[in-house]
Parts: C-alpha cells; sequence; structure tokens
C-alpha cells in the first residue's frame, strides 16, 4: 500500500538516466496539498540523503490538489529542509554518514512560475537553517560570528 510515507526503493530500468528509483506514497493522491508536498520531498530526501546518491529528481505533476508550481516549490522546500544536517561537532563520520546529495532538481513544466513560488520559501529555509545552526551551536562559540550571521539574512 502507498501510505503517505512509504517508500518503494527499486533500480531504474533500463532507458531511464538514474540508478535507481523512489515511490514516494503521499495517501491519497487528489488530496495532496502543499504540506503534503513538503512531506513527499522531505520523506525522499531522508531516504537518500547518505545513501552515496549525488542528485535527487522529483516528478510532481499529475497528482495533488494544489497547481504544478506551488507542487514543484513545495516539494523543494520539503527536500531543502530535510537535507540540513549539523555536522560541526561530528568529527568521526565514516563516508556512508555523510550527506552526499549536492543537488535537487524538480521535474515540471511550471518552470519561471515554480522558481517564483520557491523564492519566498527559499528564504524561509535560510532563516530556518539559521536558527538550527545557531541553536545547535554554543553560545560560548556563536556570539562572535553572530553579527556574520545576522548580515547573512537577506
Amino acid at each position: 500500500k502507498g501510505g503517505a510515507g512509504r517508500i518503494l526503493d527499486v533500480l531504474a530500468p533500463r532507458g531511464i538516466d538514474a540508478k535507481r528509483v523512489l515511490a514516494v506514497g503521499v495517501g491519497d493522491a487528489t488530496k495532496t496539498d502543499a504540506p503534503g508536498f513538503e512531506l513527499f520531498g522531505a520523506h525522499a530526501t531522508k531516504a537518500l540523503l547518505t545513501s552515496g546518491a549525488k542528485k535527487i529528481a522529483f516528478m510532481t505533476e499529475g497528482f495533488g490538489a494544489i497547481g504544478p508550481a506551488e507542487a514543484a516549490a513545495r516539494t523543494a522546500f520539503g527536500a531543502r529542509l530535510a537535507a540540513y544536517r549539523f555536522d560541526q561537532y561530528r568529527t568521526k563520520l565514516k563516508d556512508d554518514q555523510k550527506p552526499s546529495i549536492n543537488e535537487f532538481q524538480i521535474v515540471s513544466g511550471a518552470g519561471k512560475a515554480a522558481e517564483a513560488a520557491y523564492e519566498s520559501l527559499s528564504a524561509a529555509a535560510d532563516g530556518v537553517y539559521l536558527a538550527r545552526s545557531v541553536g545547535g551551536t554554543s553560545a560560548f562559540s556563536w556570539l562572535p560570528k553572530l553579527s556574520v550571521w545576522v548580515s547573512q539574512l537577506p
């Protein structure tokens, strides 16, 4: 069953420029809303973050209760938030524990409309990353860096 958050990971068939294909359950596909697309992006990202894969391509069209531009933007937002890791104090990570994903691609005909929809979400993700980084760092070490972090805010 394709319940929300369920993942089926299979080898990619011939003719597809990928090593694997993930089917990510979203529940009732006709009712997938903005938070549902965010979870779609997040679940796939978490499943592949340390897998050795370098890129994730998301197919966001053909389902959902929101438009294709919003679906693409929300998927990218969820993927970006799920990709965050605070590894500053981790000194003994093995290669298979380190994030390998360095590119997200949203396959959508929405193009510029999706980019425009993602613009404000990208700023929100920047803020979330900053808050998570500050929250994960001891006050002793971040006080000198606070002015630098604040200056990076849009």
